[in-house]
């Protein structure tokens, strides 16, 4: 993982996602439906974890820099601590751990229609948190000294590390999607 982030790179690293998410658009709703296996995800509900996973993280961003009076960057370099950095690279993918998600979060089973409101979602979140990066950028926020506790995990964060969890944890799922497609493609 790089030592540090700028508000550019975090944007280039949200809009990578926005792009690996738009190559599921044209999915036929069998695609969307078909699960490799019973215990396994299909693809519509990995798009209705992800957006679970991202609604609850926005809040989460949003109601943290809600404050006028929160700290300014000097240098904009962010990092993650070295106690959250192995976790944010173990998320990404690819990964040969599968990691169960807490009940919560689990996806529903719903029908293709659904999913596809789900895909639409997710893009949705992602073009969210790309105007919520803009913000912090132009309030100049310290993405490193503003931290608060994480509701599901209850430890304390700072907003770089909920950036960089959040897209690990997309790109984790992206990449399930890709190899759910491919198991049910063969």
């Amino acid at each position: 993982m790089k030592k540090g982030y700028s508000y550019r790179e975090l944007t280039d690293l949200i809009n990578s996602l926005v792009s690996k998410t738009e190559k599921f658009s044209s999915l036929s709703d069998e695609l969307i439906t078909t699960k490799p296996d019973p215990s396994s995800w299909c693809v519509g509900e990995i798009f209705e974890h992800l957006v679970m996973f991202n609604e609850i993280y926005l809040d989460m961003i949003r109601s943290a820099v809600k404050p006028d009076d929160l700290p300014t960057f000097l240098d904009e370099h962010f990092s993650p601590r070295m106690l959250i950095s192995p976790v944010i690279r173990f998320i990404k993918p690819p990964y040969k751990i599968k990691i169960n998600t807490i009940a919560p979060m689990s996806p529903l089973d719903i029908d293709s229609d659904n999913y596809r409101q789900q895909y639409g979602q997710l893009l949705i979140t992602n073009r969210e948190l790309l105007t919520l990066i803009d913000e912090l950028e132009f309030r100049r926020l310290d993405l490193n000294k503003i931290k608060f506790r994480h509701r599901i995990f209850f430890i304390k964060m700072s907003l770089i590390e909920y950036i960089l969890l959040l897209e690990a944890h997309q790109s984790r799922h992206l990449w399930q999607a890709e190899q759910t497609l491919f198991k049910i493609s063969n």
